[in-house]
């Protein structure tokens, strides 16, 4: 009743699903070097540093500026090059997913939110690349195949849901590791810090500072996931409710395809803005994540037969 299954699995946006993997996962090792610098380089950088204050199998040296120096410096890179390197391609990768959501969902393509698109060179390009070490697996069914029995504008709709349903749970699970690992790496810290009996001067000098960058760059990702889960389950409960007043008034609104194109524009600025999340989180809930999916656009479409929408 819809052309959305197979859709997804012609060529073309199965490269740009590739694509936009591709430029991801660039983005995200560059977000792993990023924490690589901030969390066990510095840790170095400090227990080197301890070592020389209490000379401990080494002649005592005041080395506090160096840790300084170090947290300074991974800052201005975070700033300067890593931060908007990463920008870059979240964005281009953002735009790239949106040709294939705006082919396979029939969604135009709005210029002034979305910009020019991306030239098909860059597609080819960032496809081949992947195909370098990936493959079309994970590729393949990217949007319920339960979806492929529903007119158009429903199908869509879910979806859609789909969407913002899967990015909800990745964002609130990665949150929660983050939680962990900082308070793993104060804890190691605070450790350091007891072990060595460190003066208040030292303290400071040798523990605090070096533990800035990461605590400003995990509670900044903390806090721009709880934004963007914010913004998720705002447009899910919207969807939610034009879905229950369709169910209960048993036919499809009028204006369902106007509604998902605002949808579409807001999970967009979603994919532009969001911070990333590792491959390997990702790859670990996809199989759970998919079958949830699944098993949820039955159950609305199986609603929306028993109530007489379709």
């Amino acid at each position: 009743m819809n052309t959305i299954t197979v859709a997804q699995e012609t060529p073309l946006n199965i490269k740009r699903l590739k694509a936009q993997r591709q430029l991801y996962s660039v983005a995200k090792s560059l977000g792993a070097l990023q924490l690589f610098f901030n969390v066990p380089i510095i840790i170095v950088v400090s227990v080197v540093a301890m070592m020389f204050d209490k000379a401990w199998y080494v002649a005592h040296r005041d080395l506090a500026w160096l840790v300084g120096a170090a947290g300074m410096t991974f800052f201005l890179l975070d700033t300067l090059v890593w931060g908007p390197m990463i920008n870059h391609r979240r964005t281009c990768a953002a735009k790239i997913q949106q040709l294939f959501d705006g082919e396979v969902l029939q969604l135009g393509w709005d210029d002034i939110l979305y910009g020019k698109k991306p030239d098909h060179d860059k597609v080819e390009g960032y496809a081949t690349k992947f195909d370098a070490s990936g493959s079309n697996a994970e590729f393949r069914q990217w949007y319920p195949v339960a979806t492929a029995t529903a007119p158009m504008e429903l199908a869509r709709l879910l979806c859609q849901r789909t969407n913002l349903s899967w990015d909800m749970s990745l964002r609130e699970r990665y949150n929660a590791f983050v939680w962990i690992a900082g308070g793993l790496f104060v804890g190691i810290m605070l450790i350091f810090a007891v072990g060595f009996d460190l003066t208040a001067k030292n303290f400071f000098a040798l523990v605090v500072a070096p533990c800035l960058p990461f605590v400003a760059v995990a509670a900044k990702t903390i806090q721009d996931n709880k934004d963007a889960i914010d913004r998720l389950a705002q447009m899910k409960d919207a969807i939610e409710d034009t879905w229950e007043k369709m169910l209960q008034s048993g036919k499809s609104p009028k204006n369902l395809a106007g509604f998902s194109g605002q949808i579409q524009r807001g999970i967009f600025l979603n994919r532009q803005n969001n911070p990333l999340i590792f491959d390997w989180v990702y790859d670990w809930l996809r199989d759970n994540n998919e079958t949830v999916a699944g098993a949820s656009a039955q159950y609305y479409l199986d609603e929306c037969t028993r109530h007489g929408v379709i």
